[in-house]
């Protein structure tokens, strides 16, 4: 193993430790049971994943972007060892997802990071069933873990991983796919005729997403993208034009 080798798996550790359990808990059910295509592979993982901001300390981006491809990419091949030949590319595959399995193992916790305070309260079922929807659409395994999170605001606002955000990167996968394929056929009016019809189609589905996202956050999450990537004078900017709105209405 080269030096390379050694610093991306030593990055690929540091990476993980920096997942909250939830995050943990959904990448082992990536390794353990995914059959997804490599693009929606790839864009599960990368919404799973602390952002390159949180790890600017650890490494470059670009080497940063190296380990978060080396995990898809590991974690594709062991789940689909019938689609590669060579052994090497194999046993790489099998031991970056068994290095990967043993980070997401939890560390003992420290006593001040014990959880032996407990909060009680009452919810009416409307409450309790919105609670449950929220809990869903972004993976958590138990309300505790989701309120706790949600209490405190230490949930990294990304888009939600329900079903019409699964749904959405499949069909843009075999768009791509699919246009791929005209294009490199394009040599007749029916090839042209079939690029025009998917072009439409992927317009569609991209447009889609715009409102998913948009759709997934509340003024909760608003206020903390906000703060996180506006400056000030952005903000002040955005106050005025709001405040014209209002005034229009």
């Amino acid at each position: 193993m080269n030096n390379y080798e050694k610093e991306l798996e030593h990055l690929i550790v540091a990476i993980i430790k920096k997942l909250n359990r939830n995050n943990k808990q959904e990448l082992k059910k990536l390794i353990n049971i995914t059959k997804l295509e490599p693009d929606t592979l790839k864009v599960v993982i990368s919404i799973l994943m602390p952002s390159y901001e949180e790890c600017q300390n650890l490494a470059t981006e670009e080497f940063y972007n190296d380990a978060i491809q080396l995990i898809t990419s590991s974690i594709y091949i062991a789940r689909n060892p019938d689609l590669f030949e060579e052994k090497k590319c194999l046993e790489y595959a099998f031991k970056t997802t068994a290095l990967i399995i043993a980070s997401i193992k939890k560390d003992r916790k420290a006593t001040e990071d014990l959880y032996v305070k407990s909060v009680k309260t009452n919810l009416t079922q409307a409450e309790y069933d919105k609670l449950q929807h929220l809990r869903k659409s972004l993976n958590y395994s138990s309300i505790a873990a989701f309120i706790r999170d949600a209490a405190i605001q230490a949930l990294d606002v990304k888009p939600q991983q329900d079903n019409a955000f699964q749904q959405y990167f499949e069909e843009t996968s075999k768009l791509s796919k699919a246009i791929r394929d005209i294009a490199e056929n394009l040599d007749d009016k029916q090839s042209t005729n079939k690029l025009h019809a998917q072009l439409k189609a992927l317009k569609k589905q991209i447009d889609s997403t715009r409102k998913l996202a948009v759709d997934s956050h509340s003024s909760v999450t608003a206020k903390i993208l906000a703060k996180k990537h506006l400056s000030a004078r952005q903000l002040e900017i955005l106050l005025k034009e709001k405040l014209e709105e209002e005034k229009n209405q």
